[in-house]
């Protein structure tokens, strides 16, 4: 088996400690070799490497016979194993550096964010599931996955600027409670194009592609007629079509729909992780910026994050009691955030919700209003003198 680069070896710290012992002991090496059986010629020369830090990749035989002989134990050299077995998996380490040198142009803040999420979905992929085995990726497949997802990030970015758009076209004609149903069918949209376009080329003869456009158009049916349910209007749902196939055509132009970025790209197209603004927010941060006070700005805000964290909740199936403990910390939390900052903030999170004993729910709500937080506290106006609130 090949040896790489961070596979261990022994530091010249081992041969020192190893010296110890046999001083200890009161050998001299070729009193050692004698004892340890290896009588040969070479005996000596082995000894005098290992104790110099010269033999890299000694075996565990030969430390075991040099420990025996010394009447030593393992326990002995336990503190500098441990030094090495503490250190991150090796394939931890090369996928880190290589992040690390796929952001490095970005901003300390977002590249960390990109290694903590990778970390975080490696590690969930590699739990061993009932039925299932572990899926454990190389560095290189783990960076790949990486530079796919600054993808679509970008995919996001002109899609949801597109969506945003054709909203504003519309103007009334789309109320603020059938915005986010209205956009989330010119997102399926664009997920139905993206998708076609991975599967007709795999079909090998018209009947199998008229198969696939046909499964598509169907499913987009179906999405249409329930979007129709929700009240929304068959101009709305053109609109947002139409906004869908223009982020799809600019995409196929710019030849960025099978693309993996390089990190120069990253950079000079500004691609930030998670933090993609949808086409709904963009319209309801635009009203809060409308009204010129401040604290209908912020109360604003305050609801907004509130209701986005409502919708985390929904997949929690918590009871009614909970919800309204949580909206109410949640709103604690924001006026802390707003008043006082993130570090008085993070204190409080830290104490957590006294009714919700979740520490986990508690933790996880409080990392997404510090994140909704950043984003929308540069929409805010200056805040005024505290007189003049009213």
């Amino acid at each position: 088996m090949k040896r790489v680069r961070t596979t261990l070896a022994f530091p010249k710290e081992l041969g020192e400690r190893l010296r110890g012992i046999r001083k200890k002991a009161g050998l001299t090496q070729t009193e050692l070799a004698t004892l340890m059986g290896r009588n040969g010629t070479g005996a000596h020369n082995q000894i005098s490497r290992l104790e110099r830090g010269i033999q890299p990749f000694p075996s565990l035989a030969l430390i075991a016979d040099y420990l025996r002989a010394c009447r030593a134990r393992f326990a002995d050299l336990l503190d500098i194993l441990d030094s090495y077995t503490s250190q991150p998996v090796v394939s931890d380490a090369e996928t880190e550096a290589a992040l690390t040198r796929l952001t490095q142009q970005l901003p300390s803040d977002a590249s960390s964010a990109v290694i903590k999420y990778e970390k975080k979905t490696t590690n969930r992929q590699a739990m061993p599931t009932v039925g299932k085995r572990p899926v454990l990726l190389s560095p290189a497949q783990r960076v790949l996955r990486m530079q796919k997802m600054f993808a679509r990030q970008y995919h996001s970015e002109v899609l949801e600027a597109s969506l945003h758009r054709a909203l504003v076209g519309l103007g009334k004609a789309v109320p603020l409670s059938l915005q986010r149903v209205t956009c989330d069918y010119g997102r399926k949209v664009f997920a139905a194009l993206v998708r076609g376009r991975k599967l007709v080329p795999q079909c090998r003869t018209e009947l199998p592609r008229r198969g696939v456009a046909a499964a598509i158009q169907t499913k987009l049916n179906r999405i249409r007629a329930k979007a129709r349910k929700h009240g929304v209007t068959e101009k709305a749902l053109e609109a947002m079509a139409s906004a869908a196939q223009q982020a799809y055509d600019q995409l196929n132009r710019e030849r960025r729909l099978d693309w993996i970025p390089s990190p120069q790209e990253i950079a000079a197209l500004g691609i930030r992780p998670f933090k993609v603004t949808k086409a709904e927010t963009r319209m309801e941060l635009a009203a809060a910026r409308a009204d010129g006070d401040y604290w209908k700005q912020r109360e604003f805000i305050k609801v907004l994050i509130a209701l986005k964290v409502d919708k985390k909740l929904d997949k929690l199936h918590l009871d009614s009691d909970v919800r309204r403990n949580v909206w109410l910390w949640v709103g604690t939390l924001f006026d802390v955030l707003a008043d006082r900052g993130k570090e008085a903030a993070a204190r409080l999170a830290k104490v957590g919700m006294r009714r919700v004993k979740d520490k986990v729910l508690t933790r996880d709500i409080a990392d997404k209003v510090f994140e909704l937080f950043e984003r929308y506290e540069q929409k805010l106006k200056p805040r005024p003198p505290e007189e003049s609130r009213t």
